[in-house]
């Protein structure tokens, strides 16, 4: 464990003064750059190493303090999977070039801490004037197997201005769905604003030989969204055979936009509760949703073709 941190620590202090040497160079009339107010507001936080998923959110202040609340889907005892809650607090300090640490405390339900350094690094920002806001930031720390885990944060929109935030209402239109961990599953789904669902979706199983075989699926459901940004799934799959199968996701908003007085998640990172081979895989997917297309009841055949994207 010793090894880890000083390994941790050379890297972070170096990476850091590489930073100040570049910092030092600026020119004095570029924009300042990065700095503790840069990394604030709401962020999506997800983890996928190996078998662990963690999802949660995490309040920056602005000033160089934090606190999280997540989700944690883990393996169980006998190739189950086994969801807790956990959460953490801690400090953070930003370079003016993005680059960080994060001194954090992690508490598990029973009360156990632990303690981690985060090496942070601003991956995305937008520019508010002659300020920088991080929108996205990869985080890195060490792991007990001796390697590092990562993890991203993704801003989400200030809903302090919408009534009640995040709703049902906010997930609402066609989602394309894709599993870039886990069982192959790709498909559609369509989400009614209210809390339903209906999704058709395609899964590649093992078949006879080790030839791969195409299952199609049948999935419908239930979804809740809390005020904050987190959720919660029950969905029953129908197969071909006429057989079902009943399951619970979690799920967080990774990714929103405001609209108006609304907040309309663009894009959900969802784990399942149930493991996603026999060998208890964790089962990711990720909802992105899909642009809506223009009502064209009532336009003439040479108005819908148009291309209005000349500006001319």
């Amino acid at each position: 464990m010793q090894r880890k941190w000083v390994f941790v620590a050379v890297l972070s202090l170096s990476l850091l003064f590489a930073a100040a040497g570049v910092a030092a160079a600026r020119d004095p009339e570029a924009p300042a750059g990065f700095d503790n107010s840069s990394f604030t507001g709401t962020y999506a936080a997800i983890s996928i190493n190996g078998d662990t998923g963690v999802i949660g959110l995490c309040n920056m202040d602005g000033v160089g303090a934090f606190s999280c609340n997540f989700t944690v889907n883990v393996p169980g005892q006998n190739k189950d999977r086994m969801v807790v809650p956990a959460s953490s607090t801690g400090t953070y300090s930003l370079t003016a070039e993005g680059i960080g640490l994060a001194p954090e405390e992690q508490k598990a339900p029973d009360g156990t801490t632990n303690k981690i350094v985060n090496l942070l690094a601003v991956t995305d920002a937008k520019a508010v004037g002659r300020h920088l806001l991080a929108t996205e930031v990869d985080s890195a720390s060490p792991n007990d197997q001796g390697g590092t885990d990562h993890s991203v944060l993704r801003r989400l929109p200030d809903v302090g201005n919408i009534e009640g935030g995040f709703s049902n209402a906010s997930v609402d239109g066609v989602y394309a769905l894709s599993s870039p961990f886990g069982p192959g599953v790709v498909g559609i789904c369509h989400m009614d604003g209210a809390g339903n669902f209906v999704c058709d979706l395609t899964a590649a199983a093992p078949g006879d030989n080790g030839n791969m075989q195409m299952l199609s699926i049948a999935n419908t459901g239930a979804y809740t969204v809390t005020s904050d940004g987190m959720g919660s799934v029950h969905y029953t799959n129908t197969f071909p055979d006429g057989s079902t199968q009943e399951g619970d996701d979690d799920f967080v908003i990774s990714a929103a936009e405001a609209d108006g007085p609304f907040t309309v998640a663009t894009e959900l990172t969802d784990l399942g509760r149930d493991p996603g081979d026999d060998q208890g895989a964790l089962a990711v997917t990720i909802l992105r949703r899909l642009p809506d297309l223009a009502d064209t009841a009532g336009m003439t055949e040479t108005a819908s073709m148009s291309d209005t994207t000349s500006g001319q």
